[in-house]
């Protein structure tokens, strides 16, 4: 025994190595077979294989086109974006990206898919257009706007007609203006385009016109300017009976009261008017006689004696008048016409400085100042004494 004990302890490890080899050479076919021979009913186990299989597989999400489009139509524009975020599991949100043009469609309004491209606006929206928009469009027959136009003109100018009122004492022929009027009845572009004749009644007309602006708006509609033209009358020339019929009521008057002063010097006046001068101082000196002041009646004789070209009994009569009465200024006033007519400069001067104390202001002191000026002028400077 002790000798193949040594002998087995005693191999080499290349010889063992050997006899390892052959005998899993000699062995393997046996545990191989072993392997095939088992029973059917044991069990064999495939960790890999067999364990994802028992386990159910999740579903997989819809996609989210699909269950993004069900909210679109019932809610809001901008709640489906939220809903989608908090429904998708983070897990699905991590397989399935989302993609930027289902993106595109949360964001964008479903009905603006649904505006075709031709109701699209050309303009941007502004608080003009957006007003213009909002207020119903109607439309403006241009008939109708022709006659409210027409009616706002015709009683534009009964308004003129009823505000011009020319001196009686003006002759002339009518005169045609033309300007326009503005949305807010402003009134611009004003011209004579037919004279009178006479340069004041001219004026006046244009006056009148300027006195009424700003008319009424004009009407809704109505062009921007309207222009009109009116023609301004001259004032009606008096009738060939006017003077004789107002003659004969002063003087039916006047003979029914020959004790009224006052009546005789009103008929004295008329005659004068009616260019009768000699039976004028005839009436106003009888006047004077029942009684009527003395001054008023020698300045309507000195006129009437001036007409006839007795220029001394008119200087004579209107001495008497101031000196009846100081402070009746129309006497001191013709008295420096008759001077002025006459070209007596210092004696004018005077006489209308005198009538300046009692009349200091208006359009006739105003003259009397221009005529004191140029009988300064006359006389070179003077101080107004005769030479």
């Amino acid at each position: 025994m002790k000798g193949p004990e040594n002998r087995t302890i005693g191999l080499e490890p290349s010889a063992f190595c050997t006899v390892l080899l052959c005998w899993l050479l000699a062995h393997a076919p046996q545990a191989l077979a072993g392997l095939t021979t088992e029973p059917a009913d044991t069990p064999v186990v495939v960790p890999i294989e067999v364990k994802p299989a028992a386990k159910p597989r999740p579903k997989k999400p819809e996609p989210p086109r699909a269950r993004l489009q069900k909210p679109v139509k019932a809610v809001a524009p901008a709640a489906p974006v939220a809903r989608a975020k908090v429904a998708l599991p983070a897990k699905a949100a991590a397989a399935v990206p989302a993609k930027p043009p289902v993106q595109a469609q949360i964001s964008r309004p479903p009905q603006l898919k649904a505006i075709p491209p031709q109701m699209a606006p050309v303009q941007p929206l502004t608080p003009e257009t957006a007003k213009s928009a909002a207020a119903p469009v109607e439309r403006v027959d241009p008939a109708v706007v022709a006659k409210k136009v027409e009616h706002y003109v015709s009683l534009l100018k009964h308004a003129i007609a009823g505000a011009w009122h020319p001196p009686a004492d003006r002759q002339g022929h009518s005169s045609l203006v033309a300007f326009k009027v503005g949305r807010q009845g402003t009134v611009s572009d004003i011209e004579v385009r037919t004279s009178s004749g006479d340069k004041e009644l001219d004026a006046l007309a244009v006056k009148t016109i300027q006195s009424l602006s700003p008319f009424y708006p004009l009407p809704e509609g109505a062009p921007e300017k309207v222009p009109v033209d009116f023609t301004f009358q001259p004032p009606p020339p008096a009738e060939a009976t006017g003077p004789e019929d107002e003659l004969s009521r002063r003087r039916r008057y006047a003979r029914s009261h020959p004790s009224d002063g006052k009546a005789a010097f009103e008929y004295g006046k008329a005659l004068r008017f009616a260019d009768q001068y000699q039976e004028a101082i005839e009436e106003l000196k009888r006047a004077m006689k029942v009684g009527h002041p003395a001054g008023p009646c020698l300045v309507e004789m000195a006129l009437a004696y001036k007409k006839l070209g007795k220029f001394e009994e008119a200087e004579s009569s209107l001495k008497q008048a101031v000196k009846q009465a100081p402070d009746l200024a129309p006497a001191q006033r013709h008295l420096g016409d008759l001077y002025y007519e006459q070209k007596r400069w210092g004696d004018s001067m005077a006489a209308y400085r005198e009538f300046l104390k009692l009349q200091p202001s208006g359009p006739v002191s105003e003259l009397a100042n221009m005529r004191i000026q140029l009988c300064q002028r006359r006389l070179g400077g003077g101080d107004g004494s005769d030479e």
